[in-house]
């Protein structure tokens, strides 16, 4: 006859049946390891995968204190399988299908930051890659973090992978020199809407969140640190420096004269213009000037360069700190205005920025008479006189 029926199942066991089932239909319709890495963004990372990103380099910085929680050596290093017992990464990498392997997400999509290691016994290792470190654990998008993978390639086929040092070169060699990119812009309008409300200079580590970290993420590879950027780009926005406490701190440049309480700012700027002379430049006047005139004499572009341009130039950088000394109630924006107002002129960006050129947008700037009162060729008058500034309504 028939074969009996099946017995039911045991008391209490009907929900692992399911389960089990859910799982194995789970199972049939997972993407495969191609299809679901084909379907990710290849510029930037998803909100899960952000998440994800988040919660590892938060556990491997976190490891001195876990470790002594799990038990394990002063010296050991954070392992990939001790994620197990982090359920802050348990619950975000549950985006992730049973057919993609959280080591081959790290490969393909943060081994710009993430970088794993076999130990003397096998096991992986997970390390922070030292650009992030100094980063403050910002990192990069699959764009520039695809470096994972890709080094690994580089390294299999025998070729020397690329130290911090050329990889940043490379990254802004690759920029445009006439504008910001669209993921520039992006970061820097987050970073000034940040910074503008904000009371007082923002640790640099504690720029790590919201708007400006999904920016930053989306534009910066591992080798490149925030402050590079910020030195770079928009230098003349927004200054590094250290606090008392030896923290790195970001302040935008326009509240640098504000950091002195009880102080009057316009008298402080006076007293600074005071001592510098009527009738010309100092010699580190004259460099600054002629840095700031180099950026105009070469460029091309139909739109005028902006201060943030200039201020992430390096010449105008270095002569920058030596007129402008650290503590001075001036900003490169005062300066122009006051010392070479009659050449240059600013005016307001389309974007917003404050942009400089020639004034009048005339001829190729002159050479003009030095600190010394040596002849040479000059273009309108800058120097103060009752008026108390240069010619004109710059505005």
């Amino acid at each position: 006859g028939a074969p009996p029926p099946p017995p039911p199942p045991a008391a209490g066991k009907g929900q692992g049946v399911r389960q089990q089932l859910a799982g194995q239909a789970a199972a049939r319709s997972a993407p495969s390891k191609d299809a679901f890495f084909e379907a990710l963004p290849a510029d930037e990372l998803t909100p899960s995968e952000l998440a994800l990103r988040q919660a590892l380099v938060a556990f491997v910085e976190g490891w001195p204190r876990l470790r002594a929680r799990l038990g394990k050596p002063a010296a050991s290093c954070p392992l990939l399988a001790d994620l197990g017992q982090d359920a802050q990464v348990q619950r975000c990498r549950s985006f992730l299908p049973h057919t993609v392997l959280l080591r081959e997400w790290i490969d393909r999509r943060v081994g710009g930051e993430l970088d794993l290691r076999k130990d003397a016994k096998g096991q992986l290792e997970m390390h922070l890659r030292e650009a992030t470190a100094a980063n403050g654990g910002r990192g990069p998008s699959p764009k520039s973090s695809a470096a994972g993978q890709n080094a690994r390639d580089r390294e299999d086929a025998g070729q020397t992978r690329a130290g911090p040092a050329e990889a940043a070169e490379e990254f802004f060699g690759n920029l445009p020199t006439d504008r910001h990119s669209d993921a520039e812009a992006d970061l820097r309008q987050a970073l000034l809407a940040h910074l503008e409300s904000a009371p007082e200079a923002v640790p640099l580590s504690e720029v790590t969140a919201g708007a400006v970290a999904r920016c930053q993420a989306a534009l910066l590879p591992a080798e490149v640190p925030l402050r590079m950027w910020i030195d770079h780009r928009i230098g003349g926005e927004v200054e590094t420096l250290k606090d008392g406490a030896g923290r790195l701190v970001l302040q935008l440049r326009d509240r640098k004269a504000d950091a002195e309480p009880g102080r009057d700012r316009e008298a402080l700027k006076e007293q600074f213009f005071s001592s510098l002379p009527a009738d010309g430049f100092t010699p580190d006047e004259e460099q600054l000037r002629e840095a700031l005139l180099d950026i105009l004499r070469g460029w091309k572009a139909a739109e005028l360069p902006t201060l943030s341009f200039a201020g992430g130039d390096a010449r105008v950088r270095k002569c920058r700190a030596k007129v402008l000394t650290k503590g001075a109630p001036v900003t490169l924006r005062d300066w122009i205005d006051r010392r070479i107002g009659g050449e240059v002129e600013l005016s307001d960006a389309p974007s917003g920025q404050l942009q400089f050129g020639l004034r009048g947008q005339g001829s190729r700037p002159q050479r003009k008479r030095g600190a010394a009162g040596g002849e040479r060729e000059r273009g309108p008058s800058w120097k103060k006189g009752a008026g108390g500034g240069p010619p004109g309504d710059w505005r």
